[in-house]
């Protein structure tokens, strides 16, 4: 009989455990990653850039926008280290739109050089901390900067940013409008 008590109990104390884990919110998602990738460089434009991120009902959220070659013409004429700051800019456009706080943010590691990864970096922080002022949950992004070959993620982006290269996506911004994010930086 006593047996059977301590049974019982093992179960009921099972089952209690099982409801709280059930009744508790899930504040990370199952894949709290953000993914993205630019199609083309400044020097063949134009510049396709692509965020993708899953939500905690495994749906896609993805924002796809585009700088044309006569933007890419101006910013190269009035800015220095245009380059790392159109990046910079753009990364933060298609990232800012499907943003979810406890996300980390894998971009593609593509750059030539290690300045200007770094620069990159160093600008999208800043843009984060000045746009998110405040926000503790968004004004400091884990960003992290990853291959195809080591981030899924990445190559998801990558995949979606092909398509829309190749115009079997659509484009949410035609002509995305960067100056006052580059002005920030």
């Amino acid at each position: 009989m006593h047996h059977l008590f301590r049974k019982t109990q093992a179960n009921f104390e099972d089952v209690a455990a099982k409801l709280r884990n059930i009744s508790a919110p899930k504040r990370h998602p199952k894949r709290p990653y953000i993914g993205v990738d630019c199609s083309g460089q400044p020097i063949t434009p134009p510049m396709i850039a692509v965020a993708t991120r899953w939500s905690r009902r495994q749906k896609e959220k993805k924002w796809i926008a585009q700088v044309t070659k006569e933007q890419i013409e101006r910013y190269s004429k009035k800015y220095r280290f245009w380059r790392e700051k159109l990046y910079a800019s753009l990364f933060f456009k298609v990232i800012d739109k499907i943003f979810a706080a406890d996300y980390k943010i894998h971009i593609d590691k593509e750059f030539p050089q290690s300045k200007t990864q770094s620069r990159v970096h160093k600008y999208l922080k800043r843009l984060f901390g000045t746009i998110h002022s405040g926000d503790i949950e968004k004004e400091n992004p884990e960003i992290c900067f990853h291959t195809r070959e080591h981030s899924k993620y990445v190559k998801h982006a990558d995949m979606k940013s092909k398509l829309a290269r190749g115009g079997k996506m659509k484009i949410d911004e035609k002509r995305a409008t960067l100056d006052w994010l580059i002005q920030l930086l």
